[in-house]
């Protein structure tokens, strides 16, 4: 990094606490995982939908009118890595709280973590872990990703000569032709809220044109401050194949700081650090012999923090200079209840506050436009308390807390169950709520969606965040939602 503005008078006393990145997972007994350093041999799973079809998550007619929020495909499972297990010594790890993803957290969050990073299926991976990647593992997280088989990408009709264009931006034919090669890492702090595709293009991949259409190119999005490792251009240079905490795909390289593997694990592993647990706060970021551009923090947005009070805050924004390298610069924000100096401490009241904060938002597939789907929501909602949940619906179920099968319950035993944990996480496949209460006998929850049905068959649209009673929650042929719930996610 041309710039080293890294915050140095930390780096001397947490590069040795830090460094470790993640605490040491449980791991059953009769579950094995690969050292850091070794070759994976497993074959990463291919991208299923909700529905276990190997491609790219498509709502069926049907599904397509019903109150389904429906959302992209779950992240291919990228290399176990094994948590490192190294003790830091200094600065002291304060009673009850542990490092996870380089960061101090409540033990007990920690632990729920670890149990998740360590689930097959969870779509967590450590990038602080120092797995040495191979060509061969990155081709078939690539090659995961189906076109999606829709009428128009981007204003005209799809082709086959647009997408053999598509397929060929990829540049995938090192990775084939040379197996065994080691990955070239690179690392990367995201400078603003960066879109993950599925295919490196900015097309958008649709059912028709109006606006609310479904960018089915859309995955997920990368917060500002975030950690991504660097595996692969496309053949435009572009685009960039990275992995993130919880996900991997296509990021603009214009989306990306790029440092060193000491830098990128100084900023990744301050000490001090705060958490946006308001959404939409602005921020502009001023860069030399560029324009300023202004940023929205999303909701659990974690950043350096240099100054706190309950009027103001001044954070280390993560900078990408005129050549693409990664500075830093201290903006001091109101603060007034919208960020916290650290992770939260976990109690169902204060998620759910959070989650009211989100309420009106806008519904954003993949969180498209910088906005929330369902799982987006319910994970960012969590991820202010330290919490690291898996970042589609299908995978939530894989959190480390507790996951109640309750699809063999009748109405009456999932409502008194949902009484007893007011924050939890209600899951079907496609779609997850977050319960919030009971009031006058009717039974809450906040979600994000598009459209649903109520008791009388009437059709509603919606395409925000929402609170509504689950009683008046009904799908196309009648049902009510609550019927559809196969998983009740509960921590502690």
């Amino acid at each position: 990094m041309r710039t080293r503005r890294l915050i140095t008078a930390w780096i001397v006393t947490l590069s040795v606490l830090f460094l470790t990145g993640c605490l040491t997972a449980r791991i059953p007994e009769d579950e094995t995982m690969e050292s850091t350093r070794e070759r994976v041999t497993e074959v990463p799973q291919t991208k299923e939908s909700e529905t276990d079809a190997p491609v790219t998550y498509a709502p069926s007619e049907s599904e397509a009118s019903e109150t389904t929020a429906s959302e992209p495909a779950e992240s291919v499972t990228p290399p176990v890595t094994e948590p490192t297990t190294e003790t830091p010594t200094e600065p002291r790890i304060p009673e009850g709280m542990s490092v996870f993803f380089g960061h101090l957290m409540d033990h007990a969050v920690a632990e729920a973590n670890a149990r998740t990073l360590a689930q097959q299926g969870s779509g967590l991976y450590d990038v602080l872990s120092g797995h040495v990647w191979l060509n061969e593992e990155v081709l078939p997280l690539i090659e995961a990703y189906t076109l999606p088989e829709r009428p128009f990408y981007g204003a005209r009709a799809v082709t086959p000569e647009l997408r053999e264009q598509i397929l060929a931006n990829r540049n995938t034919a090192f990775l084939s032709e040379f197996p065994g090669t080691e990955v070239q890492l690179r690392y990367g702090i995201i400078s603003r809220n960066a879109a993950v595709r599925s295919f490196p293009t900015s097309m958008r991949a649709a059912d028709s044109l109006d606006g609310r259409a479904f960018d089915y190119f859309q995955e997920s999005m990368f917060q500002i401050g975030e950690g991504v490792l660097v595996l692969h251009e496309s053949l435009d240079g572009q685009w960039v194949f990275v992995q993130g905490p919880n996900y991997n795909g296509w990021v603009h390289e214009e989306d990306i700081a790029f440092t060193s593997e000491a830098d990128f694990r100084a900023f990744l592993t301050a000490r001090d650090f705060a958490v946006a647990v308001r959404p939409g706060v602005q921020a502009t970021v001023e860069r030399p012999s560029q324009e300023a551009i202004q940023l929205t923090l999303r909701l659990g947005t974690v950043l350096p923090l240099k100054r706190f009070d309950e009027s103001a805050v001044t954070l280390v924004f993560p900078v990408r200079n005129e050549v693409g390298d990664l500075e830093t610069q201290e903006i001091t924000l109101e603060n007034n209840g919208a960020f916290s100096a650290g992770f939260l401490p976990y109690s169902a009241d204060a998620l759910l506050a959070v989650a009211r904060s989100v309420i009106g938002w806008e519904y954003g597939w993949g969180d498209e436009k910088e906005n929330y789907d369902c799982s987006s929501f319910s994970g960012l909602s969590y991820r202010c308390f330290g919490f690291y949940m898996p970042r589609n619906s299908s995978q939530q179920r894989y959190f480390g807390g507790t996951v109640t099968d309750v699809s063999a319950q009748d109405r009456a035993s999932k409502y008194r169950f949902l009484e007893e944990h007011p924050g939890a996480v209600l899951a079907y496949p496609g779609h997850v709520m977050v319960y919030e209460k009971t009031e006058e006998g009717r039974h809450y929850i906040l979600h994000a969606n598009t459209v649903w049905y109520d008791g009388a068959g009437v059709f509603h649209e919606a395409y925000r965040v929402w609170e509504a009673p689950l009683e008046e929650l009904a799908r196309a042929d009648g049902s009510l939602l609550l019927d559809a719930v196969r998983w009740i996610v509960t921590f502690p």
